[in-house]
């Protein structure tokens, strides 16, 4: 009976759409901005300078508390330095052209690949079912001749620990 029930209540949590935009976290996120944005610039830091600070503030908020997707988080962000003027569009794309940016997108995006698809698990069983029993033989096997070889210093780096002194 239990088990009927639990399958039933996760067929419906599946079956709900997945709220996107966490309105309550949002606010707070935007609040946070905005009050460091009308607090004032301390003296002696530039007013643009201030407000880019407090649009930092808020997407590092929006990035811990996700009240949208992180690429949802940026793309606002990147939208609200725009439009308050507090850099121009070429300087605030400016980041996109470095290719260590894209070459560490790009692996994201792959690892988010590998985990939804389970490619990783899949290949990491490949190589269990190729290698498993030949790899643990030859382990249980290179143990053994260690520890006949030096009973009292079992470890391999150890010994060569041991061999350098």
């Amino acid at each position: 009976m239990m088990v009927t029930q639990k399958r039933l209540q996760n067929k419906q949590v599946k079956g709900e759409k997945k709220k996107e935009v966490h309105f309550i976290s949002l606010f707070i996120t935007l609040a946070a901005g905005v009050i460091i944005w009308l607090i004032g610039a301390p003296a002696g830091l530039d007013e643009k300078a201030w407000h880019l600070f407090a649009i930092f503030v808020a997407t590092i908020i929006g990035l811990i508390i996700k009240p949208l997707p992180m690429g949802g988080i940026a793309i606002l962000s990147i939208t609200a330095v725009v439009l308050t003027g507090t850099l121009e569009l070429q300087q605030a794309l400016s980041g996109f052209q470095n290719t260590t940016i894209w070459l560490i997108v790009i692996a994201f995006f792959i690892s988010r690949g590998f985990i939804k698809t389970g490619l990783g698990n899949r290949i990491a069983y490949m190589f269990v079912k190729r290698f498993g029993k030949l790899g643990l033989l030859r382990m249980i096997k290179l143990d053994g001749f260690q520890f006949r070889k030096n009973p009292r210093c079992f470890s391999p780096s150890h010994q060569s620990g041991i061999r350098i002194i």
